[in-house]
């Protein structure tokens, strides 16, 4: 992602109260990154290529998270 990391955006978006469901999808994944995402509130870490039916099933998980805190 051109300009800022998946981590930075999620810290901008952390520092601006926007809280919404995050799920990082990269063909790069590390146990510091993951660990980082995580700890920062991500719903899930994701390595490329992601099976489609996996992701939607993430993506179901992560909006029914959002929905029971809301």
């Amino acid at each position: 992602m051109p300009g800022a990391s998946g981590l930075q955006l999620q810290s901008m978006l952390d520092t601006q109260k926007i809280t919404v469901p995050i799920l990082f999808i990269s063909g790069h994944v590390d146990v510091r990154l993951a660990s980082e995402a995580f700890r920062a509130g991500a719903c899930d870490v994701l390595m490329k290529p992601v099976d489609s039916d996996i992701l939607l099933s993430r993506i179901e998980e992560a909006l029914a998270k959002d929905k029971q805190h809301r």
